[in-house]
């Protein structure tokens, strides 16, 4: 089991990017909120995923880790509920961001593409059921996917999420 690097009830940002695929952490006093199916809250900013079907907080396995500016962009990135965003922007962890890029849509965007063997992809996610809407714009690339509203100028947009998907 992973030993965890703890601060204010949260795993540190440094300590995720360093957890390797098929960790088993020990959640059992991080959780301050279990949103169901493997969906456990660990601060106001950071959720974790968890196999969904392992029950045991105290030997779970991450699936990925989610750094979000509150739990409604949260929700809309997982869930897809637009309706619960409140429009929130921050600055993201500097440690979630690729090298020698800013916490902004342009910058993220030419460092991810400038490494041709990361697996880049550039793409959009909508909410099919019901009313098509637009949920949110992502740069991704193997480790990591970046979510941006669409709404402000897009090369100066930051993140309202970023998805540590290593796992």
């Amino acid at each position: 089991m992973a030993p965890i690097n703890r601060v204010d009830n949260m795993i540190t940002w440094d300590k995720v990017c360093d957890l390797a695929k098929g960790t088993i952490i020990d959640l059992s006093d991080l959780v301050s909120s279990d949103l169901g199916a493997g969906v456990h809250k660990t601060s106001d900013s950071q959720y974790v995923i968890t196999k969904i079907n392992n029950f045991d907080l105290k030997a779970a396995e991450v699936v990925a880790v989610y750094w979000a500016v509150s739990e409604g962009g949260f929700r809309r990135a997982y869930f897809n509920d637009l309706e619960s965003d409140e429009g929130i922007t921050c600055a993201p962890p500097v440690s979630l961001l690729p090298e020698n890029a800013a916490d902004k849509y342009g910058s993220i965007r030419k460092a991810l593409a400038a490494d041709e063997n990361s697996g880049f992809m550039e793409h959009a996610s909508y909410r099919i059921m019901g009313d098509r809407a637009f949920v949110y714009r992502a740069l991704e690339n193997k480790e990591m996917a970046y979510l941006f509203r669409g709404g402000e100028e897009k090369n100066q947009e930051k993140p309202f999420c970023i998805i540590v998907k290593k796992f």
